[in-house]
């Protein structure tokens, strides 16, 4: 197995992503852990990395701007929303739909291409989402859940009554139900509770001009690509690398040849707490999860 670590900006929170069968008691490899820098409101949320601003990264809009924006989009029609939308950023979108209940997000998620709705609502709080989410069509609900990310599903899920969560696993596809219950199973505020299956992991026989191409070819749904991790064919882990250690090497160079086998790894059974004190002593921006 093989899983993301992760946070948002609505709450902090770990994700990981399944990729390999494991065996109880051996070190086949669950996942890799990312992390950010957020905000959640007034309380500054560990993640690391990405931003350079309060948030973690450059705002496009500046707050006056974002006042000036929330109230257009309490009042405009949908042209005007269409044209607002477009000027934020879907976390920057979500925080003014958060913090303005005025905002008609309903509205709002008419005019959103499909990409910017699923990543937006990621960021949204969780009785946002859940209203949201009663307002969809069969169809359109199943689409959502399907879409968005495995940890940011989870975080949902895990506050949702018995009977609406029957509800919405049943709207899911086999592969991402399948996934769903398998990170549920983990305990309470585990690393394991929230694990999404967006990586990159290559093979020792790699060149990296193969790394590369595979890259281009699968790294659009991975978490981060800052990281890849380097598994043998049972999964197990071998070795966590940093991307530009194989952007500077001739493209003919092994990925063998730029591993050290020095990685540090967390439990997908250890708590939250000690995978942010692990991230604040090593500096990493991803950790592999290990059984």
């Amino acid at each position: 197995m093989f899983f993301v670590w992760g946070a948002v900006s609505e709450s902090w929170r770990l994700s990981f992503l399944y990729i390999f069968p494991c065996c109880t008691g051996c070190n086949a490899v669950h996942g890799i852990f990312f992390s950010r820098l957020s905000f959640l409101k007034d309380c500054l949320i560990f993640v690391a990395l990405f931003k350079t601003q309060p948030n973690g990264r450059s705002s496009m809009v500046s707050i006056e701007e974002k006042e000036l924006l929330a109230g257009r989009m309490v009042t405009g029609n949908l042209y005007k929303l269409k044209h607002l939308t477009a000027q934020v950023q879907p976390e920057e979108l979500a925080e003014l739909i958060n913090s303005t209940p005025s905002i008609d997000f309903k509205k709002v998620f008419q005019v959103l291409d499909a990409e910017k709705a699923i990543k937006t609502f990621e960021y949204l709080d969780f009785d946002v989402q859940v209203e949201l989410l009663r307002s969809f069509s069969v169809e359109e609900l199943s689409w959502t859940l399907n879409q968005i990310s495995p940890d940011d599903r989870t975080a949902l899920f895990e506050k949702l009554p018995e009977k609406s969560l029957t509800k919405y696993l049943s709207l899911l596809s086999d592969e991402e139900r399948k996934t769903a219950n398998q990170l549920l199973q983990y305990p309470e505020d585990s690393i394991g509770r929230l694990m999404t299956p967006d990586f990159i992991s290559v093979k020792e026989d790699w060149t990296v001009s193969q790394v590369l191409d595979y890259i281009r070819k699968h790294g659009r749904n991975s978490e981060t690509l800052d990281i890849i991790y380097c598994t043998d064919g049972q999964g197990f882990l071998m070795d966590d690398i940093r991307v530009r250690e194989l952007l500077l090497a001739p493209l003919d160079t092994r990925v063998a040849d730029r591993m050290d086998r020095q990685f540090v790894s967390l439990n997908a059974k250890d708590d939250q707490e000690k995978a942010i004190e692990d991230f604040r002593q090593t500096g990493r921006v991803a950790l592999p999860v290990t059984d």
